[in-house]
């Protein structure tokens, strides 16, 4: 039976998205992009990188440097495609909201409590779903480069196209869709946030 509550997908459309999260977990695997423990899924990844990018003032006003070490958030396209099945767009918007609350105290809690990400200076990514990220203490701006604001352009809305299933409709609808953005924030800022979230609980 059906479940009202979920879009459906056409099988050859659930076999590609099947073959394709195999592949981000082997990525995942190769490149050391780490899971965060917990008892469900979370909205990100995370792993430890030089920063690859021009200097770059931070929102507390503390500059990034080409090289300084850094914890790379990576969207948990699994999570996103299950979010995104949801049929009601305030309830999927609801859950999206929660999912990044509580992905982002996984987060802070994580680099907390592993020792490799106690010298990072920032936490970044690139991402179509920027908006909000303010909420949780980030700036967001261009990518780091042109080649990888192209590279981006391209990738990007080929997993929105796979994973939302209005995804083809929207980019024609919305091309500002179609704009990749880097959020970032410190690393002291960030848990700042976290820490001033936890008092008001």
């Amino acid at each position: 039976m059906t479940d009202p509550e979920l879009r459906p997908r056409t099988k050859w459309k659930e076999r590609f998205i099947h073959t394709w999260l195999r592949w981000e977990r082997l990525f995942a695997k190769l490149y050391g992009i780490e899971e965060m423990p917990g008892s469900d899924m979370s909205m990100f990844r995370v792993s430890r990188r030089s920063y690859p990018g021009a200097d770059l003032t931070l929102p507390d006003g503390s500059i990034l440097h080409h090289g300084d070490p850094t914890a790379e958030i990576h969207f948990n396209n699994e999570y996103l495609m299950q979010v995104n099945r949801i049929a009601s767009e305030t309830r999927m918007g609801i859950a999206i909201i929660r999912g990044a609350r509580t992905s982002f105290a996984r987060l802070a809690k994580y680099i907390l409590s592993n020792r490799k990400y106690d010298d990072v200076k920032a936490i970044w990514g690139i991402t179509l779903l920027y908006r909000g990220a303010d909420k949780f203490g980030f700036a967001f701006g261009e990518p780091y480069s042109w080649r990888s604001k192209l590279w981006l352009k391209l990738y990007l809305p080929i997993l929105l196209r796979i994973f939302h299933p209005d995804g083809g409709k929207r980019l024609h609808q919305r091309s500002e869709l179609l704009k990749p953005k880097m959020v970032y924030v410190s690393r002291g800022s960030f848990l700042d946030h976290f820490r001033s979230e936890q008092q008001k609980q």
